[in-house]
């Protein structure tokens, strides 16, 4: 299971399942399996090749339409190699490295039904589609349910691999649905907010913060295990007197020599790649440490380095491609065992795409996000998003890492959006809503920051962007900024915690569960809810509901804890969280019931949060 939405009666369900291609694809072709051992290049592909036909692939096949199909009857499928149109076409080694992973990592499916249909057997409808990877966020319109997921991918603008999302696109009609669309987008989103369909577009709102990428200018091939290194489009390899490229030698000869090299990693690059001090042309082990592979030695001593012909004096280089510099014939390629790719954290980029809907209404395909206009960076350096809304043809956005920018987006135009206004203020916002019709005054709940980007304390925050290119905020209210103390609300992960009541335009009450912790003076831990009102552009605190029994409960959770969520009702508030539920009237704040739920028999079975 990952998510769920509800259109009228209609019910939606998404649940995704890994696909264990290692085991039962992988696995047994790997060189090293005992059924290859003593087998030639040209023996072991044609033992795989008969292998992997005759019982792989047919007893893959059967297992996995026992569980997409169990009745028999395929659900409605996207083709797997539309993934192939949305993922980057790059085909040098670094490319082809980073993004081994198949284009069927995962199962997803959408699972349809009526809750009104009372017959005895329930009609559900299936649609699904394999997926490039798994995980992630569900983002849903009457129309449409599109479900983003993150994988990596190879930059060619960055020069290293970094976070792309996926979307997979499913058309909904009433209790039934069908793959509509696939794309992809560089970057990472941040939560289901970051999604938005407006007008036939889907809007997203991404980051690209992590890139792994070499160290060292044109760097070296990375890869996570050893490889041979033959290709001439790899490997350049050169004779010392003439300078003149020579031809790559076949892997039966290379495998021979494999034992001649040795070679360390430290922090900028390939030290050097040196002659063991005894050689044999079947031992080569290698390890590795927290500085990276550590060595390459022959295992059984036997040999020198004379045994093998051509590979006296060798270097290894550290130049754009991998140049072996020979000092003798040039004829002989060497193993290549590389270092591991090293984080490189980049200037972030945070970006807005939008993406045209294909119009597959009537028809059994499945087409393509197609991009059509960006907002292509905001944000200052490092600054990543925190908080994102649409409103239709405006967005508002928060990056965050020492300051709290706050961004007004013009999306009237699909295909030239652009930035309207900027705000520079202190502090963090995690979620925004709106409390005016016009959507220009947005209350905010994050956290107060110092100067130096260290949250503080939660904070409630009130935005005014009624004129978009000055916004500005208009109140703001810390709820505790004690270093010595912690908070956190739901309200910056769960946003179904959050509740605002609207009572007029600008005017309303804001129900937030908090929790503080205060190791120096217990007395000021608190778990439950704050209860603010928001009146004419000020936020003012009414009063608090105390949900734990006693400060040793404070911040207790274990398996049988509820959702923290309130509900008003009759002029009363209902809260639920941790092991309580209370009612409160939300005029005088007394409590008119309380229902407790079991708490563990012993403080040290609760669960630190």
């Amino acid at each position: 299971y990952r998510d769920a939405r509800m259109v009228g009666e209609s019910v939606h369900v998404v649940s995704e399942s890994s696909i264990n291609f290692y085991n039962y694809l992988s696995r047994p072709l790997q060189t090293w399996d005992e059924a290859f051992f003593n087998l030639t290049k040209e023996e072991y592909a044609d033992a795989a090749k008969l292998l992997a036909e005759d019982e792989l692939i047919p007893t893959f096949v059967d297992l996995l339409l026992q569980v997409i199909a169990p009745n028999g009857v395929l659900p409605t499928l996207a083709q797997a190699c539309l993934w192939q149109t949305v993922l980057p076409n790059e085909t040098d080694m670094l490319a082809s490295i980073y993004n081994n992973r198949p284009v069927l990592d995962s199962f997803l499916q959408v699972s349809s039904f009526n809750i009104s249909d009372d017959s005895a057997e329930l009609g559900v409808s299936i649609a699904a589609s394999f997926m490039p990877t798994s995980g992630g966020y569900t983002y849903a319109t009457p129309e449409m349910l599109v479900f983003a997921s993150r994988a990596w991918n190879w930059f060619p603008f960055w020069g290293g691999a970094g976070s792309t999302t996926y979307l997979m696109g499913f058309s909904l009609d009433g209790s039934s649905s069908k793959p509509a669309a696939v794309g992809s987008v560089p970057g990472t989103i941040n939560d289901q907010y970051s999604i938005d369909i407006f007008d036939g577009h889907l809007r997203i709102a991404t980051t690209i913060s992590d890139v792994f990428q070499p160290v060292l200018l044109g760097g070296p091939v990375f890869v996570a295990e050893p490889i041979l290194v033959a290709a001439p489009a790899i490997l350049t390899v050169q004779d010392e007197a003439v300078g003149s490229e020579a031809p790559a030698d076949d892997e039966d000869r290379i495998r021979k020599r494999r034992e001649l090299f040795t070679w360390r990693w430290n922090q900028t690059g390939y030290e050097e790649a040196k002659e063991s001090d005894s050689g044999s042309s079947e031992g080569f082990t290698w390890r590795w440490n927290q500085t990276g592979y550590e060595e390459a030695t022959n295992t059984d001593g036997s040999g020198t380095p004379s045994d093998a012909e051509g590979l006296s004096g060798s270097t290894l280089s550290t130049l754009p491609v991998l140049n072996i510099t020979n000092g003798t014939n040039g004829t002989d390629p060497i193993i290549v065992f590389p270092p591991p790719p090293i984080w490189q954290p980049p200037a972030t980029q945070n970006q807005i795409f939008i993406l045209k809907i294909p119009d597959v209404e009537g028809t059994n395909e499945t087409g393509i996000f197609e991009e059509v206009g960006r907002i292509p960076s905001f944000g200052k350096e490092r600054e990543t998003i925190t908080a994102i809304r649409y409103f239709d043809k405006v967005a508002y956005a928060v990056t965050f890492l020492r300051t709290d920018p706050f961004y007004v987006f013009n999306l009237t135009d699909p295909e030239e959006p652009e930035i309207l206004g900027e705000l520079n203020i202190t502090g963090f916002s995690s979620y925004l809503h709106s409390i005016n019709s016009d959507n220009t005054v947005l209350l905010a709940v994050g956290e107060e920051a110092d100067e130096n980007g260290i949250a503080l304390g939660v904070q409630l925050s009130l935005f005014n962007a009624t004129d978009p290119t000055n916004p500005e905020v208009i109140d703001r209210y810390n709820i505790e900024t004690d270093r010595d103390t912690q908070s956190s609300s739901a309200a910056q992960w769960d946003y179904r915690s959050f509740r605002y009541v609207s009572l007029g335009e600008e005017i309303g009450v804001v129900i937030l569960p908090l929790y503080i912790s205060s190791w120096p003076d217990p007395a000021k831990a608190f778990d439950g809810f704050l209860v603010f009102d928001v009146l004419n552009g000020t936020i003012i605190p009414r009063f608090n509901i105390t949900h734990a029994a006693g400060d040793e409960y404070f911040g207790c959770y274990y398996n049988a804890r509820l959702a923290q969520r309130s509900f008003v009702i009759d002029g009363n508030v209902t809260t639920m969280k941790g092991h309580s539920v209370l009612s409160t009237d939300l005029v005088t704040g007394e409590t008119t019931w309380e229902l407790d739920m079991p708490k563990p028999d012993d403080v040290s079975d609760c669960v630190v949060w």
